[in-house]
């Protein structure tokens, strides 16, 4: 099984991709940085390119230009083929329901352990570690269908610790939760990072783009990078998508005001 240094950046270089209008780019040129130990966020309208970037880092897509590695301080780059992407990248849904695929908690975060054909002490072990990281220790024989949805979101999750990825994609993790249940998510991903795990929010919510410390906005498959929020706020793409601070210093999108 491929290992990776603790601490380290995937960089996309150039990459871009279209389908099959050759003409017609999904993303042009991109290039950024996304680094274990921090947040950052994902955002662009509809059509933008976001969800080509995230196939491509899932290893679902192949870069037609450009390239995607590894780079760490002490060694030379590595580049990534979609295999390695698959592993080192793992998506968090925004309904949490929809990625359980077990009748209890501890079958459902072993799933992709067991699929690698990990030996069974170190997989329970793993499992184990996995859920009590996520905060779900004695739901062990739980029904997932049964927990909050807080607790569905940190089950996917411990899924993740389990898959030994080290970045999480989230598309608005907190969409689908109450106000409390979302400080408490976003207290459990910043404790995540302490670990070097690495965090990408894919949202429209100011809530969750304001925890990021790099935002990648990303217009036409082309990308810009902002020195988080308050840097994005103040830019012309964060006027050109719609969106205006409200009075609470909330981010809403202007439809949602009718």
């Amino acid at each position: 099984m491929c290992t990776f240094p603790k601490s380290f950046q995937i960089v996309f270089d150039e990459v871009a991709f279209h389908y099959e209008d050759p003409a017609t780019f999904a993303l042009k040129n991109v290039s950024l940085s996304l680094k274990t130990g921090s947040i950052s966020s994902l955002v662009g309208v509809n059509g933008a390119g976001k969800s080509t970037l995230i196939k491509l880092l899932l290893g679902l897509l192949d870069p037609l230009a450009g390239e995607i590695y590894l780079q760490h301080s002490s060694c030379k780059k590595v580049s990534l083929d979609s295999s390695l992407r698959s592993r080192l990248f793992y998506p968090i849904f925004q309904n949490p329901e929809n990625q359980i695929v077990a009748t209890t908690v501890f079958d459902d975060v072993a799933f992709v352990p067991e699929n690698r054909a990990m030996e069974v002490d170190s997989m329970k072990s793993l499992v184990s570690s996995s859920i009590v990281r996520a905060g779900l220790g004695g739901f062990e024989n739980s029904n997932p269908q049964m927990l909050s949805g807080g607790q569905k979101q940190r089950l996917a999750i411990a899924g993740a610790l389990a898959a030994q990825a080290n970045f999480l994609i989230l598309d608005e993790p907190s969409a689908m939760l109450d106000p409390l249940a979302r400080i408490d998510m976003f207290q459990f991903l910043k404790g995540l990072t302490k670990n070097d795990m690495g965090i990408l929010l894919v949202s429209h919510i100011v809530d969750e783009v304001r925890q990021a410390e790099t935002i990648y906005c990303l217009d036409s498959g082309e990308v810009d990078c902002f020195n988080g929020f308050d840097d994005f706020s103040r830019s012309d793409k964060f006027w050109n998508m719609g969106w205006n601070v409200g009075v609470r210093h909330g981010l809403e999108r202007k439809s949602n005001e009718f």
